[in-house]
């Protein structure tokens, strides 16, 4: 198991069942906010932060969908990190077809030294999404999320509010319900059954994922174009499209992803 301990990057600690518990999915640890006002801190302003990401990662997938749809690639920039990362060096930057280097400006290699960059005794996972500030040279937050949601709105003063308004007030509730729903059932779903030891563990827990796919097949079965109306949220961008990317074939999910759900297949061109 890969992780850091006291700003140490370990790339061969034994996994106990308290850190297995936590290897596929756990909440950022960097959980600071953008403000259009620099209230919280950290002031939107063009060019001053930089998303360290892979379309690897779906969690990483929803933050990279969130800048292309909010017209955001001359305001925040991005690297990319090579897909490859379970090595025991983890995550890390090349100049190849599937990755860059670190276009920050840091000369990181390696994932985990922005990591200890911003917290010399980080103890803990080193994930994608991160949100990095070059002025103050820390990570912003980690959480993919938080991260989508300070994309959608945290810039629109300096960017003209470019794109769709994917956390619209009046369907705030309606999306939070589903949002929590897509993370419980879908994001954590597909781990389970990635995580599930024994055929009876993944049989139940593909029970449940493919019962939440159902559900959502239901709800856009109606004509609707988007989970929540005829408006795309960021429970659009949560859900399924990333689901059809590449989860059934990396994360042993198969079983009918080519048949079955058919109208989220219709609607978001699986």
């Amino acid at each position: 198991m890969k992780l850091m301990i006291n700003g140490i990057w370990r790339g061969d600690v034994e996994p106990t069942p308290e850190l297995r518990a936590q290897q596929m999915i756990h909440a950022g640890r960097f959980r600071d906010r953008i403000s259009a006002d620099g209230a919280s801190g950290f002031r939107a302003e063009p060019g001053r932060y930089h998303l360290y990401a892979s379309p690897a990662c779906p969690f990483s997938h929803r933050v990279l969908i969130v800048r292309a749809l909010k017209q955001l690639e001359d305001i925040v920039g991005v690297s990319i990190l090579h897909p490859h990362w379970d090595t025991p060096n983890g995550w890390g930057f090349a100049d190849t077809a599937l990755s860059t280097i670190d276009g920050a400006g840091n000369g990181f290699r390696r994932l985990h030294e922005a990591y200890r960059a911003s917290a010399p005794d980080y103890t803990g996972k080193v994930t994608v999404p991160v949100l990095w500030d070059r002025r103050s040279c820390r990570i912003v937050n980690n959480e993919s999320l938080e991260i989508a949601a300070m994309l959608n709105d945290a810039f629109d003063a300096i960017a003209g509010d470019r794109g769709p308004d994917l956390c619209p007030a009046d369907l705030k509730s309606d999306m939070d319900d589903l949002n929590d729903g897509i993370a419980r059932r879908l994001s954590v779903g597909v781990y389970a059954v990635a995580g599930a030891t024994h055929q009876g563990a993944y049989a139940a827990a593909m029970d449940q994922l493919f019962g939440f796919l159902d559900e959502l097949d239901g709800r856009l079965s109606d004509g609707r174009r988007f989970c929540l109306g005829e408006r795309p949220t960021l429970a659009d961008v949560l859900s399924t499209r990333r689901w059809c990317a590449s989860t059934p074939c990396t994360i042993r999910c198969s079983a009918r992803a080519a048949g079955g759900l058919s109208t989220i297949r219709t609607c978001r061109g699986c």
